[in-house]
């Protein structure tokens, strides 16, 4: 259960924070993922929701940052999962074949459902 709304302190988009380790982001950018990449080891321990809702197309250099971010998370023992990532979106990532490195549930709610 969550247990209420925040501002993200660096980039002011909305996250949820609940006491067991998740944090859902909502409105991705390529900022969120940069300040992501840029949080200490130790931080990157924690269940990850990215919230592609309204994200219809992306750039290269972004599926490449959303790589590392996977993998740095793995490495220190968190979880990444991505919802609501558009027809369009998916279609991007099934040709780069990243798909297959990134857990991608439907919508928030099955998202957070993937992390319990």
């Amino acid at each position: 259960m969550l247990s209420s709304d925040a501002p993200c302190p660096k980039c002011g988009h909305l996250l949820w924070f609940s006491p067991n380790g998740l944090v859902v982001v909502r409105d991705i950018s390529a900022e969120d993922i940069e300040s992501l990449l840029q949080v200490d080891a130790d931080r990157l321990s924690i269940r990850l929701l990215l919230n592609f809702e309204g994200v219809a197309f992306m750039q290269s250099s972004m599926i490449a940052k959303l790589v590392r971010l996977n993998r740095a998370m793995k490495e220190c023992g968190g979880r990444l999962v991505f919802c609501n990532v558009s027809v369009n979106l998916m279609e991007v990532f099934k040709i780069t074949r990243v798909n297959r490195l990134f857990e991608i549930a439907g919508d928030e709610g099955q998202g957070l459902d993937a992390l319990k």
